[in-house]
């Protein structure tokens, strides 16, 4: 009787070491310093690309603070500042 109570806590055990080492494997993920409008429309949950472009890539309030940036690849907005804008000003701007 002893004995497999003995197995059935070293079994736990293991179960728990090993789920705890995969989660310390995986890592932390890297504060991205900008966001993609893909991130940007989960903020905000527009679907609409342009939509986005249309109201923050050229509002003259982002451009001024340095809130946003256009490549090759497409606009970004800067991370965490653009969000604390959105939650700032954006949305009680509307009300």
């Amino acid at each position: 009787m002893a004995n497999s109570v003995d197995e059935f806590i070293e079994a736990k055990v293991q179960s728990e070491v090993t789920k705890r080492l995969a989660a310390l494997s995986q890592g932390i993920p890297l504060l991205r310093p900008w966001y993609t409008t893909e991130q940007v429309m989960e903020l905000t949950s527009w679907t609409d690309r342009q939509t986005i472009i249309k109201k923050f890539a050229h509002d003259p309030e982002v451009v001024r603070l340095g809130l946003v940036k256009r490549d090759g690849k497409g606009y970004f907005w800067r991370n965490p500042e653009f969000p604390r804008w959105l939650h700032d000003v954006y949305w009680r701007r509307k009300s």
